[in-house]
């Protein structure tokens, strides 16, 4: 069929026309996933860190999945700043499978990654959802036990007890591979430091000399090193 020059009167010119608008509603069918002829459709998805948050000196591992799993080619990772992609990392197709090690020492911050697939011969390009990863330093959890001699006969604690602190320190991150946080904890009463467990995990005994007919009597243990900020646990001990 020739169309050149739109020479064509009447009912013949409608004929091509239709003829023309078919042939454009069957290329626009096939959609974004076969751009090219004979290329079939991907999909790529994106896997939570390994861990999160990453802290300075570990490695940690992002995996993207392409489908179908004979897809070869390769993966480019992207930090996805409101649009503005920067380059992470690059990684080759495997087994349906392209995993990018993040460097140990990244810079700390927010990462929006996105994984987005170069496509091959045989399968077309595509990008999966955004993945958050945060760099720097991890969560802390601290728990705190207080107890003393008194306590199963309703008294909380009477003068000159003495009472047994107990404090557990552990990682409060996903992922495994990070050991437990180290350094020291403080043990306060009512604000004053009467104490420091080295070594984070430990008991220390508290004499309660505090003067009787006091009010709630807060005891309180908080990470002294390396992070300051890290959370605090605390129990209030009645005097009796």
């Amino acid at each position: 069929m020739r169309v050149q020059g739109i020479r064509i009167a009447g009912q013949r010119a409608l004929v091509a026309g239709t003829a023309l608008a078919m042939l454009w509603t069957t290329v626009s069918a096939v959609g974004p996933s076969d751009v090219r002829a004979g290329v079939t459709a991907s999909t790529t998805t994106l896997a939570a860190p390994t861990q999160d948050p990453k802290p300075q000196g570990y490695t940690a591992q992002v995996t993207a999945t392409v489908t179908p799993s004979d897809a070869t080619g390769s993966v480019t990772f992207y930090n996805d700043a409101s649009g503005t992609r920067t380059e992470l990392g690059n990684a080759p197709v495997g087994v349906s499978t392209a995993t990018w090690t993040i460097p140990v020492d990244i810079a700390d911050g927010t990462y929006h990654v996105v994984a987005v697939y170069g496509g091959d011969g045989t399968y077309a390009e595509s990008e999966s959802a955004l993945v958050t990863l945060h760099v720097g330093p991890r969560p802390v959890s601290i728990g705190l036990l207080v107890s003393g001699p008194h306590d199963g006969n309703g008294a909380t604690a009477l003068k000159y007890d003495s009472l047994v602190v107990s404090v557990t320190v552990g990682d409060a991150g996903s992922g495994a591979g990070i050991p437990n946080p180290s350094g020291s904890v403080d043990i306060k009463v009512d604000g004053a430091t009467v104490d420091t467990i080295q070594g984070i995990n430990g008991n220390r005994i508290l004499y309660a000399n505090w003067a009787v007919g006091a009010s709630d009597v807060r005891i309180l243990a908080r990470r002294k090193a390396p992070d300051t900020t890290s959370p605090v646990a605390s129990v209030a001990r009645q005097m009796t």
